[in-house]
């Protein structure tokens, strides 16, 4: 029997082997589920995660497929009292796009984004990004270690993502969830709904780079990210052409910095 636990996990019993004999025991588990996001009346995706910060994510999500950009040109969004529903409204010229063929698809706790977006990331012009950040290692360092240390969720069940946002000195605000690309939804969205300027400021994360990870980035317009974990090489070539500071798996005192290092000063 399954019983529910604060902070979007489910404790559940199970058979345990450790390498000698074999026991019951219990385990935390990270709770998955659906949440629908809906865009003037109509279902646009469901998207598989934890069911916390259902605004952040939804904006977020519409930010990064074009269909916002500030917080006023949200006119009203409300969250179903069961938490599975996120409506928005915006005007109906700026729906236009996202309520076409691709409405109404599912993500996965994977989070992969790729069907709407994916291809205008590595075709067309790019903008590129233009944030005056400047890291040291220690400064590197030091926020991934806050970054670990944030990441509650994910020390009770492993089985999540985290993400951070960040100035070059402190963590400004962290989200876990079981998509890393929500996570990054999810700053977005809070940083649209908050006002606040990206442009001098870090994205960390525990999860791989992908070239849909830099293009969400680049959408956010923050200069650097951060990961504990390895880039992919798309994602590389991506953040070299757009101007974005890649520093991936950074861990037990190194990293390495695959693009634009002359934002950090060793």
């Amino acid at each position: 029997m399954k019983k529910k636990a604060a902070g979007g996990s489910e404790r559940v019993r199970i058979v345990s082997y450790d390498g000698r004999k074999a026991s019951t025991a219990s385990s935390r588990i990270i709770r998955e589920r659906m949440v629908e996001i809906v865009l003037n009346g109509r279902r646009v995706i469901s998207v598989a995660c934890t069911g916390h910060h259902l605004k952040e994510l939804a904006v977020g999500f519409l930010k990064s497929e074009g269909v916002v950009d500030k917080k006023g040109e949200i006119l009203a969004m409300n969250v179903a009292a069961d938490g599975g529903r996120v409506e928005v409204r915006v005007a109906a010229r700026m729906s236009r796009g996202m309520l076409g063929k691709h409405a109404g698809r599912t993500l996965a706790s994977s989070g992969a984004r790729g069907v709407v977006h994916y291809g205008h990331a590595e075709r067309g012009p790019k903008k590129r990004i233009i944030g005056e950040v400047v890291l040291t290692p220690r400064n590197v360092l030091k926020l991934m270690s806050g970054l670990l240390r944030s990441a509650v969720m994910h020390g009770a069940t492993r089985g999540t993502h985290c993400s951070a946002l960040a100035s070059p000195e402190r963590i400004i605000v962290v989200r876990e969830d079981i998509g890393r690309h929500n996570t990054i939804d999810m700053l977005a969205g809070h940083a649209l709904l908050k006002g606040l300027s990206l442009s001098d400021k870090v994205v960390l994360t525990t999860g791989r780079i992908s070239a849909e990870i830099v293009h969400k980035i680049r959408i956010m317009g923050t200069p650097v990210i951060v990961s504990h974990s390895a880039p992919t090489s798309r994602a590389v070539a991506l953040a070299a052409e757009i101007g974005v500071t890649l520093i991936g798996y950074v861990r037990n005192g190194k990293m390495r910095v695959y693009a634009h290092p002359e934002r950090v000063r060793f």
